[in-house]
């Protein structure tokens, strides 16, 4: 149960990483930053495939790892905006392998439920990474334009936001879920939450 979580955390966390890695400028960050979130994100598509969450589909795992180490080759020779067309690609496949475990996760009426918080968790997620790493990068270049970090926390905001909603929406549809109690909880997971 522990190793599928920690699989469905991998996956979210490298299709948020790779998704939303192609929206940063390639110009002033330069090849470092996308080399940086290349490696993470590759990571956690590596260790998820030993962590081997229920209904992971492999073939897609595989051609998320391809991908995104073809771009990261590229990236490293400083060919980042060549290599993004394979990351985008990447994060497809990635997005894939996600939803095959959230719907397996999910299995019946709340699958799509399900594929759809992993979806956006894995944003929200990568949308906290790549903000965070970005505002540590202005330590390695001060001349980078601030309108990038401005960016990065609307972006955090409105995955917050919609993530929010998804889940208000969720309670709208079934006001009285079986997990509801222990979430607000404060002996049990309330904190947390």
């Amino acid at each position: 149960m522990a190793r599928g979580a920690l699989g469905l955390f991998l996956l979210e966390a490298a299709f948020g990483t790779a998704a939303l890695l192609p929206f940063f400028p390639s110009g002033p960050l330069g090849k470092g930053f996308f080399t940086l979130h290349g490696w993470i994100a590759a990571g956690c598509l590596a260790l998820a495939w030993p962590a081997a969450p229920a209904g992971l589909w492999r073939p897609a795992l595989l051609a998320a790892l391809g991908l995104t180490l073809l771009f990261l080759f590229l990236a490293h020779a400083d060919k980042v905006r060549v290599g993004l067309p394979l990351l985008i690609g990447g994060a497809l496949a990635s997005g894939a392998a996600l939803a095959s475990v959230a719907w397996k996760v999910g299995e019946g009426s709340s699958g799509a439920w399900t594929v759809a918080g992993a979806a956006l968790g894995g944003l929200f997620f990568g949308s906290v990474l790549l903000t965070m790493n970005l505002g540590h990068w202005y330590l390695v270049s001060r001349s980078l334009p601030f309108k990038l970090l401005a960016r990065g926390a609307a972006a955090f905001g409105i995955f917050a936001i919609v993530r929010t909603l998804l889940l208000l929406a969720a309670l709208w549809i079934n006001p009285a879920p079986e997990g509801l109690p222990a979430l607000f909880s404060l002996e049990r997971d309330a904190l947390f939450f």
